[in-house]
């Protein structure tokens, strides 16, 4: 309901870690605002070093998409951080860069532990027609992205997502603001497009859509979720919400479009319409092998499929001997 959104005030030359506050405000309530500086990235500039020396007490220092880009030719050079942490101290404007997309694969990938200090990340627009369109590629075994606001563009094809394509790590207290589409294969989501790490606390504001329908064996095509769009097993999702209107050809949910076995998704919410074109939708998840506990559906769920069979529920749409919904 739009009259409980309000939007947050704007400050001259500083970014707001949200962009507005849900839910009735009363004359004594007390809400935290956090806003950042803004570095406007001119989409060709490198840093040479970073400051810092990546201790836990003494992190890289991350202060302008010089910095960023910095990150970026390291892990393509194969240098991929493990144990390494960083800290953001001011917002990036990524509307001058192309593709900005730090990682190439699942293996050559970001491992490091980067605290966003509720700075936002915006303007990107990636377009890529490989696996893993995001800010990262993927976020490789053992590393962590906190405390951090995206807001751009992002069009792929296998694990799309806005700021992490496939998700091996851990993931905690993300905003996402950013459309997200993919026009093939499976796994679009509003935090990340699948994978087998933990997601912690993360919002989904953005839309989120897969062209995708069938591929060269007719098999169908989607998985798209407002958090995540394939729960891989071993992964995690827990205290997740999602606002944004997600919709596909089959397998969509408002925090996952399947949920493999062995997945625990807890205490999450939808509050986005979540639509399909063919079969299998649910608020919660599309398809569902995994265990689901102590979440709500507040979203309206619909099909437009008119013919063929079609499967549709409030929490889940879909589940089998390994599924459970507590």
């Amino acid at each position: 309901n739009s009259s409980y959104k309000h939007a947050v005030p704007e400050i001259e030359n500083k970014k707001c870690f949200v962009k507005n506050v849900e839910g009735i405000v009363t004359g004594d309530a007390n809400i935290s605002l956090y806003y950042s500086d803004i570095d406007v990235y001119d989409g060709t500039s490198v840093s040479e070093s970073l400051s810092g020396t990546g201790e836990e007490n003494d992190p890289y220092i991350v202060a302008s998409g010089a910095d960023l880009a910095f990150i970026k030719t390291k892990v393509s050079e194969g240098e991929f951080f493990a144990n390494k942490y960083f800290k953001l101290t001011k917002s990036i404007d990524l509307t001058n860069a192309a593709d900005f997309v730090i990682g190439t694969s699942g293996t050559n990938s970001f491992k490091g532990i980067l605290n966003g200090s509720k700075c936002v990340i915006y303007g990107f627009n990636i377009n890529k027609t490989s696996a893993g369109s995001a800010l990262f590629c993927a976020l490789g075994d053992g590393g962590e992205i906190s405390n951090i606001t995206v807001d751009g563009t992002v069009s792929g094809r296998q694990y799309t997502g806005s700021i992490v394509g496939r998700n091996l790590g851990t993931l905690k207290n993300i905003i996402n603001y950013s459309t997200v589409t993919n026009d093939a294969a499976n796994g679009v989501g509003g935090i990340c497009g699948g994978g087998t790490g933990t997601i912690l606390g993360c919002i989904n504001y953005g839309t989120i859509h897969s062209n995708a329908t069938v591929n060269s064996s007719k098999k169908a095509l989607g998985k798209v979720g407002g958090i995540i769009g394939a729960s891989e097993s071993g992964s995690t999702i827990e205290g997740s919400v999602n606002y944004g209107s997600v919709s596909g050809y089959s397998m969509v949910g408002g925090i996952t479009g399947e949920n493999a076995a062995g997945v625990s998704i807890t205490n999450c919410a939808n509050f986005g319409e979540i639509t399909t074109s063919k079969e299998r939708v649910g608020g919660i998840i599309g398809n569902n092998f995994g265990t689901i506990s102590y979440c709500v559906n507040n979203g309206k769920v619909t099909t437009t499929a008119t013919s063929g069979s079609v499967y549709i529920g409030g929490i889940a749409a879909t589940g089998n001997a390994t599924s459970t919904i507590a």
